[in-house]
């Protein structure tokens, strides 16, 4: 328990860099020493990552910006840690990473919906920096490491393609916005996996009850492969 609260602290009670302040960065592009010691055991960050995925109270003490900054720290393929590039490293039993992965769609029933509330989409006016990092999750999302031949690739992006579909049909449009946008880019990549996404994006858009017309447009772009092409941000 004391472990996992220490690893949730150094996570996220950083303070926050300015959106408005060019010259500021993330704290973590200066503690490479520092993620080295917490990654050091990789077994430990999937077990680490599952539990937080699985309760998400774990961030109460925290700031809207801290965890955006936290969770892009986590799940983004340019950071400077190897945290959820560890799902894709085969000396890590399969089942722990599986368990993993299939946790997200937790996270973001029981913490992005919640604390994502705004009916118009993410990409619109307003955006703060928790929106949008929920929102950049899969864009984000260490998909180099599937270029890597190992035998549990395949078994592994289908499972976050599965993570996306419980998204999408979570009732919740930055939810839905998320999941539209990862799919989005996995059926424009054009790989073994597009035709599974656009089979998701359509089942998605077949069950979309109450999704709002600027939400429906940005299912079509999705499912055009163009997730970038719709709306504008403010970040």
């Amino acid at each position: 328990m004391e472990r996992f609260e220490e690893w949730i602290r150094f996570v996220f009670d950083h303070p926050a860099a300015s959106t408005l302040d060019p010259a500021t960065r993330d704290w973590y592009w200066d503690a490479d020493d520092e993620i080295e010691r917490w990654t050091d055991q990789p077994t430990l960050t999937v077990q680490w990552m599952t539990r937080l995925f699985e309760h998400p109270e774990s961030l109460a003490p925290f700031s809207r910006d801290q965890v955006a900054q936290g969770i892009c720290l986590l799940v983004g393929e340019a950071s400077p840690g190897t945290f959820a590039g560890e799902l894709l490293n085969a000396d890590i039993e399969l089942a722990l990473r599986l368990g993993c992965v299939r946790a997200i769609p937790s996270f973001f029933a029981n913490y992005v919906a919640l604390k994502c509330v705004k009916p118009t989409l993410v990409r619109s006016a307003g955006t703060d920096a928790l929106e949008w990092a929920c929102f950049m999750w899969w864009d984000i999302w260490p998909t180099r490491h599937y270029r890597m031949a190992q035998p549990s690739t395949d078994i592994i992006a289908a499972a976050l393609l599965d993570a996306m579909a419980a998204i999408g049909a979570l009732r919740s449009t930055a939810c839905a916005e998320s999941a539209l946008h990862g799919l989005g880019h996995w059926y424009s990549r054009r790989s073994n996996y597009s035709r599974r996404a656009l089979e998701i994006i359509d089942a998605l858009l077949q069950r979309a009850d109450g999704w709002s017309p600027e939400l429906m447009e940005y299912a079509r772009a999705a499912r055009r492969g163009r997730p970038d092409s719709y709306g504008s941000t403010n970040l």
